[in-house]
């Protein structure tokens, strides 16, 4: 494996300072193996009985053997300043444990190698946790609760054997301090799904990787949610009663959707937010209905009609028409890529199946087109976004898989 010298420069420099990725670390690890192969290094044991002076070392070394060499000196053939770095940032083997940045290490700790056709898809998963702090891990053979005085799954089997307090004889009417003290929240980790109807037939469908706070009950003027992550919802309408024979003064009640500075308002809808936190924007698609996007800091209001998407972005709202088709796709249990940037495509990835990711040289600069079922392996859905010219590995370290994508 070739390693350009300024390369090598900036990850033995990462490594000295503890900033080295674990991918990075495997490709310093690579090259020094071949570098091994080649020829013989040996260093006296008393150079690595302290961490931080093998580092100082092994720093001030590569950055003297990387020096230009001057006119007339004559010049070195790549090989032996290979040889040489080699031996300033050499790892010192001994009784086979590796003793590298600070640590020890037997070759089984080392990244390894994964196939991508051996891993599977996300599924239903989800944590469900109640007023008190307590926290109920959902049934994976279930696919959503409904939270209706009690809690239930949606086949009408029992989540919890107690009932969620319920104050329905309590008069509330300051709806915040009303729902403050019995928030709940369903949360899903990457690789989980899961759908909830909320006390007021309303219903949600969480992507992997996101959380739904929510009252135990609605009451007072507004029905008040916040997301962290992505959900489709589809809101029923409610309406407060008035009073009189013909119930004159009944009024709807908005639902609103609240995440990380903006706020959702609908009456009776359906619509799909992407509100991830390791993303630049908020998207906002309206599948039936209409809603309202509110910038919570500017003030500013935004309409959306059916097929049109609204990006909230540095506090500003947006919106142009779409295929809404795209945007759901994942519910209907799809990736859609209509020319997906790649960072999204892959973020969408690392989540469905719980993986980190990270890149080998400049991120591509290419678009991904196609609709890939999520219930392939992993290694089903890469095959087709090679296509685009890309290429990717699959690595696990100490459990933890790892998809790097690599490009020239």
């Amino acid at each position: 494996m070739a390693l350009l010298r300024k390369e090598l420069e900036v990850l033995a420099a990462k490594m000295m300072d503890g900033s080295i990725s674990p991918v990075e670390q495997h490709r310093l690890n690579e090259w020094l193996d071949e570098q091994m192969v080649k020829d013989s290094y040996e260093l006296e044991t008393s150079f690595a009985t302290d961490a931080e002076d093998l580092r100082r070392r092994m720093l001030v070394r590569i950055l003297e053997v990387a020096q230009p060499v001057k006119a007339g000196k004559g010049l070195k053939s790549p090989f032996v300043w290979w040889s040489s770095a080699a031996a300033a940032v050499i790892i010192l083997v001994l009784g086979g444990i590796w003793f590298f940045d600070g640590r020890l290490q037997t070759e089984n700790d080392q990244i390894k190698s994964v196939h991508a056709d051996d891993i599977a898809p996300g599924g239903n998963s989800a944590v469900l946790t109640m007023a008190d702090g307590s926290k109920v891990e959902l049934s994976r053979k279930q696919n959503g609760i409904v939270i209706a005085g009690d809690v239930r799954y949606a086949d009408g089997s029992a989540v919890l054997a107690s009932r969620v307090e319920n104050q329905e004889s309590k008069d509330q009417t300051n709806s915040t301090e009303a729902v403050a003290w019995e928030l709940m929240s369903i949360t899903t980790p990457k690789g989980g799904t899961y759908q909830i109807t909320l006390p007021d037939g309303s219903e949600v469908w969480l992507n992997a990787a996101s959380t739904l706070k929510y009252p135990s009950r609605f009451s007072g003027s507004e029905r008040v949610v916040e997301l962290i992550g992505e959900a489709y919802f589809s809101i029923r309408e409610s309406v407060k009663k008035g009073i009189g024979e013909k119930d004159k003064n009944s009024t709807k009640i908005p639902f609103k959707v609240m995440s990380a500075g903006q706020t959702v308002e609908v009456l009776g809808t359906e619509f799909n937010i992407t509100a991830y936190p390791d993303e630049t924007a908020i998207i906002t698609t309206l599948i039936k209905g209409s809603v309202q996007l509110c910038g919570d800091a500017a003030g500013t209001k935004v309409s959306l009609i059916p097929n049109e998407q609204g990006v909230f972005f540095n506090g500003n709202i947006t919106k142009e028409k779409v295929d809404v088709s795209t945007a759901i796709a994942w519910k209907e249990g799809f990736f859609a890529f209509d020319g997906l940037p790649p960072e999204t495509a892959f973020a969408q990835l690392g989540r469905w199946y719980d993986m980190d990711v990270s890149y080998q040289g400049n991120i591509p600069q290419v678009g991904f087109f196609g609709i890939i079922e999520r219930s392939k392996p992993l290694g089903t859905i890469l095959k087709v976004l090679e296509k685009s010219g890309v290429k990717f590995k699959v690595m696990q370290e100490h459990g933890r898989n790892q998809l790097v994508v690599i490009s020239e």
